[in-house]
């Protein structure tokens, strides 16, 4: 069992022979040594405690691993297994020095209670930070298509203006060219897949701190952090020619399709509202040039 744990697999119990191979060797070696020990009271302590510290070890080398400590509640589930990594063997520590069965008790019902409240506390630390953040994550993401929404968007701005207010960054304005014409001929089940293609390839080109958002409708809005308007120009540019370029499978058929682009720059959270208005001004006017 120990040996599925710190290599880092992730078999069934049910499938795996190598859990089942460790849980006998475990079982026998312990077994085993116990016996040989039957009348030491101190050695059998110590050999339980290094297996209990032994398998939470184990866990912290594997939380990494399959959590990544993405949020605080998985660093604060680690950090609460490595106290009682640190708690285990005190027990077996505190009797070789006193060589006391009632200070042995008391110290493994001392530890014991800590490391119970210690890990009750950090599990309901991951499930609440787990559930808040997956409440945050589905207020920010547009459900059709996967993007964020307008109301990320302007929580982005104001974190990446205000902690970089010398640097530029660039906006651009996204409109899908005739999608009102896609919905009345094919209706909107048809222009959904069009929506949800297109937030793919957008999402697909744009560099991975940008912030491709959907504003409303067919309309997108995508934030180049520190940017100049050159470099925003060249990948609105990009995005156009790629555009027109897929086609689009829906259950309609394969669809061509094009879109209107709109640049500015943004330095400061006060220029929002100007900055998407002269991006929308200048993709109304690229739609009305063609």
């Amino acid at each position: 069992m120990l040996i599925a744990f710190i290599g880092g697999s992730q078999p069934t119990l049910k499938k795996s022979k190598i859990i089942w191979i460790n849980i006998v060797l475990l079982t026998v070696v312990n077994t085993g040594v116990f016996y040989l020990y039957i009348d030491n009271f101190a050695m059998r302590a110590t050999i339980t405690s290094v297996n209990i510290a032994i398998v939470f070890y184990s866990c912290i080398a594997k939380i990494p691993k399959n959590l990544n400590l993405k949020t605080d509640g998985e660093k604060i589930l680690q950090f609460a297994v490595c106290i009682i990594v640190l708690l285990t063997p005190a027990s077996a520590i505190f009797y070789w020095f006193e060589q006391s069965f009632f200070v042995y008790m008391s110290t493994l019902m001392f530890t014991q209670a800590i490391a119970v409240t210690g890990l009750i506390g950090a599990f309901l630390t991951l499930l609440m930070s787990d559930l808040i953040e997956d409440h945050y994550h589905k207020s920010v993401i547009d459900p059709l298509t996967g993007v964020y929404n307008r109301r990320f968007f302007e929580e982005k701005v104001l974190k990446v203006t205000g902690f970089t207010q010398k640097s530029q960054h660039g906006i651009i304005m996204v409109d899908i060219d005739d999608f009102k014409d896609i919905n009345d001929t094919f209706g909107h089940a048809v222009g959904d897949e069009v929506l949800v293609k297109f937030a793919k390839i957008v999402s697909k080109i744009v560099r991975d701190s940008d912030i491709v958002t959907r504003f409303g409708g067919e309309e997108f809005v995508i934030l180049q952090a520190s940017a100049s308007i050159t470099e925003t120009q060249k990948l609105a540019e990009r995005l156009c020619d790629e555009v027109s370029k897929c086609s689009i499978e829906t259950q309609a058929g394969n669809l061509t399709i094009t879109a209107s682009f709109g640049v500015s720059s943004l330095s400061a959270p006060d220029q929002l509202e100007s900055s998407l208005k002269m991006a929308d001004d200048a993709m109304y006017g690229a739609k009305e040039g063609g």
